[in-house]
């Protein structure tokens, strides 16, 4: 079998090799990857994953969904987990790369260090090396003290193994901006912003009932803004409307929503919850809500939770921030104050309820635009163009 794109044939078996600093199957961070990827082997990549190990359910998830999967040993212990995933890799990569033949490799910049030691040692040794992408999806997002520490490996990471690769890619041209700023000069990059599979996401209720249905979905820690999500639930509580808030991601902040899951009654926290559930529970609500702050992995960042949404036909609560100026003239969003977001939420919400009539075209209009624009395919435009320059396959 051939595929075709762009009017040129692309030969059977083009290997790509991913590697990502993923628990697969046990963390809401592998929908990027998962999205990209899928739209990849649409046009004709064969694809493979390097990931953390988490054992044969990791690798079952993975097989049902078309990807073989290389664990390799990440420490469980806060801290070390990255330190011992690099390390893991730069052991494993080029048996890994002499068993699969691969055309070329993607990656994250948490394993860069190690692919370009791989690489250089190839190289050495005069074995081919394999042209590969240094891929940045976000810059660290944890204030913490381990934040501070992934900040000084991203660093090293741009500042020695970024110049050894064959191609950049980066999210969004805001993130270009920001690391062309902090890193002086860099070769040029391409864009693979994130985007929805809209045969896996899908609206189902149309009408807006007397009682609102909110939804948040990722993850769960306290750089997100998520006491917004509380806070409106008051707000709207206070001014007699009724709302029931669905909550479900994984991270630290769950233990408040337990809390907050027991103290109100118009909050329904289901943690974590299984990847082939996430549609249907999106879909039977009528507001997402992003309640970002702007904090600089929001600025630079690709906000997939809109996506996600919009696929699912929900009017959207969300943030000023860069991330949403693709988004922000859409009538089924309002982009409010990232500093004060509850009086323009609340006003968009009640707009809405006194416009009931017109909310199901709302929900269409949210629907054809993650259709029109916001599919992986359309993301991975770019992304595509350069595996295929780096790998040779014209």
């Amino acid at each position: 079998m051939r595929l075709y794109y762009e009017s040129k044939i692309i030969p059977p078996n083009v290997r790509l090799l991913w590697v990502a600093p993923i628990r697969f199957g046990t963390t809401v961070h592998q929908v990027g990857e998962l999205g990209t990827a899928g739209a990849l082997r649409k046009r004709g990549w064969e694809v493979d994953f390097v990931a953390m190990d988490a054992g044969p359910n990791s690798e079952a998830f993975m097989s049902n969904l078309g990807y073989s999967l290389h664990q390799v040993y990440a420490s469980r212990i806060s801290g070390l987990t990255g330190i011992t995933f690099l390390r893991s890799v730069a052991r494993s990569l080029n048996g890994i790369i002499d068993m699969g033949g691969y055309d070329a490799i993607v990656s994250e910049w948490q394993c860069a260090l190690a692919v370009t030691s791989v690489m250089d040692k190839r190289m050495k040794k005069g074995l081919k090396p394999i042209p590969w992408l240094f891929e940045d999806r976000s810059p660290p997002a944890n204030s913490s003290l381990l934040g501070r520490l992934q900040w000084l490996l991203y660093d090293r990471a741009w500042n020695r193994a970024a110049h050894k690769a064959n191609a950049i890619e980066v999210l969004v041209p805001g993130l270009e901006k920001f690391v062309r700023s902090r890193y002086g000069q860099l070769p040029r990059m391409v864009h693979c912003p994130s985007g929805v599979d809209c045969d896996r996401f899908g609206p189902s209720e149309t009408e807006l009932d007397n009682t609102i249905r909110i939804v948040y979905h990722g993850t769960l820690d306290q750089e997100r803004g998520l006491e917004r999500i509380v806070d409106l639930g008051k707000a709207l509580s206070k001014i007699g409307i009724a709302a029931r808030i669905r909550v479900f991601g994984a991270g630290p902040e769950s233990i408040k929503f337990d809390q907050w899951d027991e103290e109100y009654d118009w909050i329904e926290f289901l943690g974590n919850v299984q990847y082939d559930d996430v549609p249907s529970l999106l879909s039977e609500n009528d507001f997402g809500i992003l309640p970002l702050p702007d904090r600089l992995p929001w600025r630079v960042g690709s906000p997939l939770k809109i996506m996600e949404y919009s696929a699912s036909g929900l009017c959207v609560l969300a943030t000023d921030v860069d991330g949403t100026i693709p988004f922000r003239d859409q009538p089924w969003l309002v982009c409010a104050s990232n500093n004060d977001p509850l009086n323009e939420w609340v006003e968009y919400i009640e707009s809405t309820m006194r416009k009931r009539s017109d909310f199901p075209s709302l929900r269409k209009s949210a629907r054809v635009y993650a259709e029109n624009h916001l599919t992986w395919d359309k993301s991975v435009e770019e992304l595509d163009r350069e595996l295929r320059r780096i790998s040779g396959i014209l």
